[in-house]
């Protein structure tokens, strides 16, 4: 049986912001909070402020990234890809950066700014690593890296 694997905006739903969240908390393997609606991010996202870029496998959620803007750049955080996914020969994070990148001028429509560049966040050198080898650099904020588009 085949996969069917696609790339989307996902709704801020109560419902999608909750999974979502508690993704990225297994991804990163960080402690859950009592109510993921109640986190940064979903406020962020319920207000609009940030968008919810997900990798549907069977439109079951398996990768995501929130992205927003600083200044001039496309900024994504929090890239996240399911623990059991993780290295697989899929590269759903590389390829979810990839596709962002790509929505330039969707994402320029929505947040109202000429993007010239991307920044993102990076947990560890690993993460560190493999945006390096997307073309990423050093950035002179600790925690980022940055690439001209």
């Amino acid at each position: 049986m085949k996969a069917n694997i696609c790339i989307n905006v996902l709704k801020p739903t109560d419902e999608t912001v909750s999974f979502m969240e508690n993704l990225r908390y297994e991804a990163h393997n960080y402690t859950k909070t009592p109510d993921p609606l109640k986190s940064f991010y979903a406020i962020m996202l319920k207000e609009g402020r940030m968008l919810l870029y997900a990798v549907l496998v069977n439109n079951t959620p398996v990768a995501g990234a929130y992205v927003s803007t600083i200044g001039n750049s496309i900024f994504i955080e929090h890239v996240f890809v399911k623990p059991s996914l993780q290295r697989s020969k899929f590269h759903f994070g590389s390829n979810l950066i990839r596709f962002i990148i790509s929505q330039k001028t969707d994402l320029e429509t929505y947040f109202g700014v000429l993007f010239d560049s991307v920044r993102i966040e990076y947990i560890n050198e690993e993460t560190k690593h493999i945006y390096q080898k997307m073309d990423f650099k050093e950035s002179k904020i600790h925690g980022q890296l940055f690439k001209i588009i």
